[in-house]
């Protein structure tokens, strides 16, 4: 059931995402009909420009899903609130993280936390 629930918020939130021109068209990481061919291409051209004046290039490159820990709720909360989401939504979404709960399974034994 939980799956089924964040796809269906997921998608109500794209498309207000969507609706709202919240992301410019350089963001292309995961989003549909997106791509991030231009971007890796752009970066390579700059790569090859900074090589060739012998210039320093500094890349940074964030795992945001390993980041997410480390985001503040709060945030998210605002986020939704300034692409105009419907507070319902936003609701919802805030019961699923207040309730959130994980297990692992370790030879046969759950342990939660």
């Amino acid at each position: 059931m939980y799956k089924v629930m964040t796809k269906v918020l997921k998608d109500r939130i794209q498309k207000q995402m969507d609706v709202m021109e919240a992301l410019p068209p350089e963001e292309a990481g995961f989003r549909k009909n997106f791509s991030t061919v231009i971007q890796i291409h752009a970066l390579n051209e700059v790569a090859k420009k900074c090589y060739e004046f012998n210039m320093k290039l500094v890349a940074v490159f964030v795992d945001f899903k390993k980041e997410f820990d480390s985001i503040k709720f709060e945030s998210i909360w605002a986020a939704l609130e300034d692409i105009k989401c419907d507070s319902e939504l936003i609701k919802t979404v805030k019961l699923l993280y207040a309730h959130g709960k994980s297990a692992v399974q370790v030879s046969g034994k759950i342990a939660e936390f």
